[in-house]
Protein backbone atom coordinates (compact mmCIF):
# COMPACT_ATOMS: atom_id res chain seq x y z
CA UNK A 1 0.00 0.00 0.00
CA UNK A 2 1.39 3.53 -0.71
CA UNK A 3 2.17 6.12 1.91
CA UNK A 4 -1.54 8.04 0.49
CA UNK A 5 -3.33 4.91 0.69
CA UNK A 6 -2.08 4.42 4.21
CA UNK A 7 -2.75 7.91 4.89
CA UNK A 8 -6.31 7.60 3.29
CA UNK A 9 -6.82 4.56 5.56
CA UNK A 10 -5.75 6.38 8.68
CA UNK A 11 -8.16 9.41 8.34
CA UNK A 12 -11.11 8.34 10.02
CA UNK A 13 -9.68 7.22 13.34
CA UNK A 14 -7.71 9.89 13.51
CA UNK A 15 -10.90 12.42 13.01
CA UNK A 16 -12.83 10.12 15.59
CA UNK A 17 -10.05 10.31 18.37
CA UNK A 18 -9.91 14.18 17.81
CA UNK A 19 -13.70 13.68 19.40
CA UNK A 20 -12.26 11.36 22.04
CA UNK A 21 -13.23 12.33 25.79
CA UNK A 22 -10.04 10.91 26.56
CA UNK A 23 -7.75 13.82 26.34
CA UNK A 24 -4.39 12.01 25.84
CA UNK A 25 -5.81 10.17 22.66
CA UNK A 26 -7.73 13.71 21.56
CA UNK A 27 -4.11 15.22 21.69
CA UNK A 28 -2.28 13.06 19.89
CA UNK A 29 -4.65 13.31 17.01
CA UNK A 30 -4.65 16.79 16.68
CA UNK A 31 -0.97 16.46 16.87
CA UNK A 32 -0.74 14.55 14.05
CA UNK A 33 -3.31 15.95 12.16
CA UNK A 34 -1.17 19.31 12.43
CA UNK A 35 1.32 18.03 9.79
CA UNK A 36 0.36 18.88 6.34
CA UNK A 37 0.47 15.62 4.90
CA UNK A 38 -3.14 15.26 6.79
CA UNK A 39 -4.35 18.14 5.80
CA UNK A 40 -7.18 16.04 3.39
CA UNK A 41 -7.86 14.28 6.49
CA UNK A 42 -8.89 17.47 8.25
CA UNK A 43 -11.13 18.88 4.83
CA UNK A 44 -12.38 15.24 4.58
CA UNK A 45 -13.75 15.46 8.24
CA UNK A 46 -14.59 18.93 7.74
CA UNK A 47 -17.11 18.03 4.91
CA UNK A 48 -18.67 14.69 6.04
CA UNK A 49 -22.45 15.49 7.42
CA UNK A 50 -21.74 12.70 10.20
CA UNK A 51 -18.89 14.58 11.87
CA UNK A 52 -19.73 16.54 14.90
CA UNK A 53 -19.88 19.77 15.44
CA UNK A 54 -17.61 19.78 18.25
CA UNK A 55 -15.03 18.00 16.36
CA UNK A 56 -15.16 20.23 13.20
CA UNK A 57 -14.26 22.84 15.70
CA UNK A 58 -11.51 20.99 16.68
CA UNK A 59 -10.37 20.62 12.87
CA UNK A 60 -10.95 24.21 12.66
CA UNK A 61 -8.73 24.61 15.34
CA UNK A 62 -5.85 22.56 14.20
CA UNK A 63 -6.30 25.04 10.43
CA UNK A 64 -6.29 27.62 13.00
CA UNK A 65 -3.08 27.26 14.84
CA UNK A 66 -1.44 26.05 11.32
CA UNK A 67 -2.26 29.09 9.44
CA UNK A 68 -2.21 27.30 5.96
CA UNK A 69 -3.66 29.54 3.10
CA UNK A 70 -4.92 26.38 1.08
CA UNK A 71 -7.52 25.69 3.54
CA UNK A 72 -9.40 29.22 2.87
CA UNK A 73 -11.83 26.81 0.98
CA UNK A 74 -12.62 24.34 3.75
CA UNK A 75 -13.27 27.29 6.18
CA UNK A 76 -15.20 29.14 3.92
CA UNK A 77 -17.47 26.11 3.82
CA UNK A 78 -17.62 26.10 7.54
CA UNK A 79 -18.72 29.71 8.08
CA UNK A 80 -21.35 29.48 5.45
CA UNK A 81 -23.11 26.20 5.98
CA UNK A 82 -22.32 25.01 9.61
CA UNK A 83 -25.08 25.13 12.06
CA UNK A 84 -22.77 25.66 14.53
CA UNK A 85 -22.19 29.19 16.14
CA UNK A 86 -18.38 28.14 17.46
CA UNK A 87 -17.74 25.88 14.32
CA UNK A 88 -18.25 29.28 12.20
CA UNK A 89 -16.24 31.58 14.73
CA UNK A 90 -13.34 29.13 14.96
CA UNK A 91 -13.44 29.16 11.07
CA UNK A 92 -13.68 33.19 11.26
CA UNK A 93 -10.41 33.13 13.06
CA UNK A 94 -8.69 30.93 11.01
CA UNK A 95 -9.44 32.67 7.83
CA UNK A 96 -8.23 35.90 10.21
CA UNK A 97 -5.18 33.85 11.07
CA UNK A 98 -4.00 33.15 7.39
CA UNK A 99 -4.84 36.84 6.29
CA UNK A 100 -7.72 35.46 3.58
CA UNK A 101 -8.39 39.08 2.68
CA UNK A 102 -11.28 37.28 0.04
CA UNK A 103 -13.29 36.07 2.66
CA UNK A 104 -13.89 39.63 4.32
CA UNK A 105 -17.79 39.71 2.28
CA UNK A 106 -18.67 36.50 3.54
CA UNK A 107 -17.50 37.53 7.32
CA UNK A 108 -19.64 40.55 6.83
CA UNK A 109 -22.18 38.96 5.61
CA UNK A 110 -22.09 36.92 8.89
CA UNK A 111 -21.45 40.00 11.15
CA UNK A 112 -25.25 41.22 9.59
CA UNK A 113 -26.78 37.70 10.49
CA UNK A 114 -29.39 38.51 13.10
CA UNK A 115 -29.82 36.63 16.58
CA UNK A 116 -26.11 35.21 16.38
CA UNK A 117 -24.69 34.70 19.68
CA UNK A 118 -22.31 37.62 20.96
CA UNK A 119 -19.53 35.20 20.78
CA UNK A 120 -19.83 34.83 17.50
CA UNK A 121 -20.49 38.71 17.07
CA UNK A 122 -16.98 39.37 18.62
CA UNK A 123 -15.08 36.90 16.83
CA UNK A 124 -16.48 37.61 13.75
CA UNK A 125 -15.57 41.42 14.67
CA UNK A 126 -11.87 40.91 15.49
CA UNK A 127 -11.39 38.31 12.33
CA UNK A 128 -12.63 41.91 10.06
CA UNK A 129 -10.30 43.85 11.84
CA UNK A 130 -7.38 41.49 12.05
CA UNK A 131 -7.86 41.24 7.85
CA UNK A 132 -8.13 45.08 8.00
CA UNK A 133 -11.26 45.15 5.88
CA UNK A 134 -12.51 48.61 5.09
CA UNK A 135 -15.41 47.96 4.02
CA UNK A 136 -16.48 46.91 7.33
CA UNK A 137 -16.07 50.02 9.54
CA UNK A 138 -19.71 50.99 9.23
CA UNK A 139 -20.82 47.63 10.79
CA UNK A 140 -17.80 47.88 13.25
CA UNK A 141 -19.21 50.93 14.26
CA UNK A 142 -22.68 49.80 14.53
CA UNK A 143 -21.27 47.09 17.10
CA UNK A 144 -20.36 50.08 19.56
CA UNK A 145 -24.08 49.94 20.71
CA UNK A 146 -24.04 46.57 21.12
CA UNK A 147 -25.70 45.40 23.82
CA UNK A 148 -22.77 42.70 24.98
CA UNK A 149 -19.58 45.10 26.72
CA UNK A 150 -17.42 42.51 24.78
CA UNK A 151 -18.46 42.76 21.37
CA UNK A 152 -18.10 46.73 21.75
CA UNK A 153 -15.03 46.48 23.09
CA UNK A 154 -13.74 43.83 20.32
CA UNK A 155 -15.35 46.32 17.66
CA UNK A 156 -13.27 49.61 19.57
CA UNK A 157 -9.93 47.30 19.04
CA UNK A 158 -11.02 46.73 14.89
CA UNK A 159 -11.71 50.29 14.14
CA UNK A 160 -8.41 50.94 15.44
CA UNK A 161 -6.73 48.05 13.57
CA UNK A 162 -8.92 49.82 10.77
CA UNK A 163 -7.58 53.24 11.75
CA UNK A 164 -9.69 55.16 9.75
CA UNK A 165 -9.90 58.92 10.89
CA UNK A 166 -13.42 59.20 9.66
CA UNK A 167 -14.20 57.14 12.74
CA UNK A 168 -12.64 59.12 15.54
CA UNK A 169 -15.93 61.01 16.18
CA UNK A 170 -18.11 57.61 16.34
CA UNK A 171 -15.73 56.42 18.68
CA UNK A 172 -15.21 59.44 20.52
CA UNK A 173 -19.30 59.93 21.29
CA UNK A 174 -19.20 56.21 22.38
CA UNK A 175 -16.50 56.60 24.79
CA UNK A 176 -18.44 59.47 26.01
CA UNK A 177 -22.00 57.11 26.20
CA UNK A 178 -19.92 53.81 27.88
CA UNK A 179 -20.68 53.03 30.96
CA UNK A 180 -18.74 50.07 30.94
CA UNK A 181 -15.00 51.34 32.45
CA UNK A 182 -13.21 48.30 30.50
CA UNK A 183 -14.83 49.20 27.56
CA UNK A 184 -14.57 52.62 28.19
CA UNK A 185 -10.52 52.08 28.20
CA UNK A 186 -10.60 50.25 24.71
CA UNK A 187 -12.40 52.98 23.41
CA UNK A 188 -10.03 55.26 24.41
CA UNK A 189 -7.07 53.48 23.28
CA UNK A 190 -9.19 52.90 19.72
CA UNK A 191 -9.60 56.92 19.64
CA UNK A 192 -5.80 57.23 20.34
CA UNK A 193 -4.84 55.24 17.49
CA UNK A 194 -7.07 56.77 15.26
CA UNK A 195 -6.07 60.22 16.15
CA UNK A 196 -2.88 59.28 15.86
CA UNK A 197 -3.07 57.37 12.09
CA UNK A 198 -4.69 60.92 11.19
CA UNK A 199 -1.64 62.67 12.36
CA UNK A 200 0.65 60.89 10.73
CA UNK A 201 -1.25 61.07 7.31
CA UNK A 202 -1.17 65.20 8.04
CA UNK A 203 2.80 64.68 8.43
CA UNK A 204 3.07 62.65 5.16
CA UNK A 205 1.06 65.07 3.49
CA UNK A 206 2.94 68.27 4.51
CA UNK A 207 6.55 66.02 3.87
CA UNK A 208 5.19 65.74 0.29
CA UNK A 209 4.42 61.97 0.27
CA UNK A 210 2.03 61.18 -2.82
CA UNK A 211 -0.73 59.34 -1.57
CA UNK A 212 -1.29 55.75 -3.22
CA UNK A 213 -0.75 52.22 -2.60
CA UNK A 214 2.98 52.76 -0.95
CA UNK A 215 2.05 55.55 1.31
CA UNK A 216 -1.01 53.15 2.52
CA UNK A 217 1.29 50.17 2.74
CA UNK A 218 4.52 51.59 5.07
CA UNK A 219 1.16 53.03 7.77
CA UNK A 220 -0.60 49.34 7.27
CA UNK A 221 3.15 47.69 8.07
CA UNK A 222 3.64 49.64 11.14
CA UNK A 223 0.35 49.66 12.44
CA UNK A 224 0.69 45.71 11.92
CA UNK A 225 3.88 45.98 14.13
CA UNK A 226 2.59 47.84 16.68
CA UNK A 227 -0.48 45.10 17.12
CA UNK A 228 2.22 42.24 16.80
CA UNK A 229 4.00 43.38 19.35
CA UNK A 230 1.17 43.91 21.98
CA UNK A 231 0.38 40.68 21.15
CA UNK A 232 3.27 39.12 21.93
CA UNK A 233 3.71 41.03 25.37
CA UNK A 234 0.39 39.74 26.52
CA UNK A 235 1.63 36.44 25.29
CA UNK A 236 4.72 36.43 27.49
CA UNK A 237 2.72 37.68 30.38
CA UNK A 238 0.60 34.43 30.26
CA UNK A 239 4.00 32.47 30.23
CA UNK A 240 5.27 34.26 33.05
CA UNK A 241 2.01 33.32 34.48
CA UNK A 242 1.52 29.44 33.07
CA UNK A 243 3.41 26.35 35.28
CA UNK A 244 5.34 24.04 33.49
CA UNK A 245 3.76 21.95 31.00
CA UNK A 246 1.48 20.98 27.61
CA UNK A 247 -0.40 24.90 28.32
CA UNK A 248 3.36 26.32 28.32
CA UNK A 249 5.17 24.83 25.53
CA UNK A 250 2.10 25.97 23.49
CA UNK A 251 2.54 29.46 25.12
CA UNK A 252 6.03 29.29 23.19
CA UNK A 253 5.29 28.26 20.27
CA UNK A 254 2.80 31.18 20.09
CA UNK A 255 5.73 33.56 20.83
CA UNK A 256 7.60 31.70 18.52
CA UNK A 257 5.49 32.49 15.86
CA UNK A 258 4.71 35.94 16.39
CA UNK A 259 8.50 36.65 16.25
CA UNK A 260 8.29 35.11 12.79
CA UNK A 261 5.60 37.38 11.79
CA UNK A 262 7.24 40.25 13.46
CA UNK A 263 10.53 39.68 11.53
CA UNK A 264 8.10 39.58 8.17
CA UNK A 265 6.16 42.33 8.53
CA UNK A 266 9.35 44.45 9.30
CA UNK A 267 11.04 43.73 6.39
CA UNK A 268 7.62 44.69 4.07
CA UNK A 269 8.11 48.00 6.39
CA UNK A 270 11.98 48.60 5.25
CA UNK A 271 11.05 47.95 1.69
CA UNK A 272 8.00 50.07 1.71
CA UNK A 273 10.10 52.78 3.30
CA UNK A 274 12.80 52.25 0.73
CA UNK A 275 9.92 53.20 -2.09
CA UNK A 276 8.77 55.99 -0.19
CA UNK A 277 12.38 57.63 0.23
CA UNK A 278 12.66 57.58 -3.94
CA UNK A 279 9.55 59.52 -4.19
CA UNK A 280 9.94 61.87 -1.77
CA UNK A 281 11.49 65.50 -3.00
CA UNK A 282 14.95 65.68 -1.69
CA UNK A 283 14.90 67.87 1.03
CA UNK A 284 18.30 69.73 2.47
CA UNK A 285 18.58 68.99 6.09
CA UNK A 286 18.24 71.39 8.28
CA UNK A 287 21.59 73.03 9.98
CA UNK A 288 22.37 74.99 13.07
CA UNK A 289 24.21 78.42 12.75
CA UNK A 290 28.23 78.06 13.73
CA UNK A 291 28.22 79.52 17.51
CA UNK A 292 30.88 82.21 17.31
CA UNK A 293 34.17 81.93 19.23
CA UNK A 294 34.12 83.71 22.47
CA UNK A 295 36.29 86.39 22.15
CA UNK A 296 39.92 85.61 23.29
CA UNK A 297 39.44 81.51 23.11
CA UNK A 298 39.71 79.19 21.34
CA UNK A 299 37.34 75.94 21.34
CA UNK A 300 37.14 73.80 24.48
Amino acid sequence: MTESGRLHKRCPQLIEAVGDSDLRRRRRAMTSLSSKTHLSCIERGLRDPAVPAATKRLLCEVLYRQQWRETAPALIDQVLHSTDPRVRGVAAEALAGIGDVASGPILLKLLNEEGQPASLRSTVAYALGSLRYHPASTNLADLLGDEEPKVRAVAAASLAALAEPATAPILEAAQSAETDQWVAERLATALRIVRERRDLDAKLHLAGCPPGPDAEGAISTLYDLVDLARILIRVMDQLLEEPEGASRRLLLRDVNNHLFQMGQILAVCLDRLARLSEQWPERAPRRRAARPTPAGGGGP
